[in-house]
């Protein structure tokens, strides 16, 4: 699962829903730290049905909110 969501991680590419890559011309231009999120693959129904919802997009949001600053902090993830 991506964090407290019910979307569950890609399991066609990557590891973990994750995969590293470096053909994406806007990203490799930059001279900071970036990262792309993609949320779901729109051709799958289930995907679509979820990303389509506001109160799906909303616990996306929540979720990355969550996940950005454990990362700038440096501080875990707190369940619950």
């Amino acid at each position: 699962m991506l964090g407290d969501t019910t979307m569950p991680a890609s399991d066609y590419y990557g590891s973990s829903g994750v995969m590293e890559r470096n053909d994406l011309a806007g990203l490799n231009l930059t001279t900071v730290p970036k990262i792309l999120i993609e949320c779901g693959n729109m051709p799958n129904r289930t995907d679509a049905g979820m990303l389509s919802s506001v109160a799906f997009q909303q616990q996306l949001a929540r979720a990355f909110t969550v996940a950005i600053v454990a990362f700038l902090t440096g501080r875990p993830i707190q369940k619950g």
